[in-house]
């Protein structure tokens, strides 16, 4: 087998997660649906929003929107209609429960004059050795099946 596609381990299985199939170890199988490997996988179908994985969304996003829509003196309609969007993508946002997409994150750009995307860069993953593979955990946020 091959490193884990997650943590980087040695890789012991084969799972489902989020539905793809990944070279897992033992402890990040938990995370997915443990297969062997003649099992047919259906892929989901969804849409999926093909991006630069250079940039990201800076994790600040919340805390910036809110205080540049309040030195504005806007309410969250206000600024709403003025994006046109729904209230409620703008209230989801400010309260960290939605990260905007690209396009979203380009207009909040323009419209408050601050920046809100993130290039990824050699410093993003300091701490690693010269020669380190970077892994699916290291850039991504992992959420633990209650």
């Amino acid at each position: 087998m091959t490193d884990c596609e997650i943590c980087g381990r040695k890789a012991t299985k084969k799972a489902i997660i989020d539905g793809v199939l990944l070279d897992v170890c033992d402890e990040c199988a938990k995370l997915g649906e443990v297969v062997n490997e003649t099992v047919q996988i259906k892929p989901k179908k969804r849409k999926v929003e093909i991006s630069d994985n250079s940039k990201y969304i800076d994790p600040r996003c919340p805390q910036i929107v809110k205080r540049e829509r309040e030195k504005l003196g806007l309410t969250r309609k206000e600024l709403a209609e003025k994006l046109k969007e729904r209230e409620s993508v703008i209230a989801r946002i400010e309260r960290g429960e939605l990260t905007p997409t690209m396009d979203l994150a380009k207009k909040l750009e323009r419209f408050f004059g601050v920046k809100l995307i993130m290039e990824y860069t050699e410093e993003s993953f300091s701490g690693r050795q010269e020669g380190d593979t970077l892994t699916i955990g290291d850039i991504a946020e992992v959420k633990v099946k209650k």
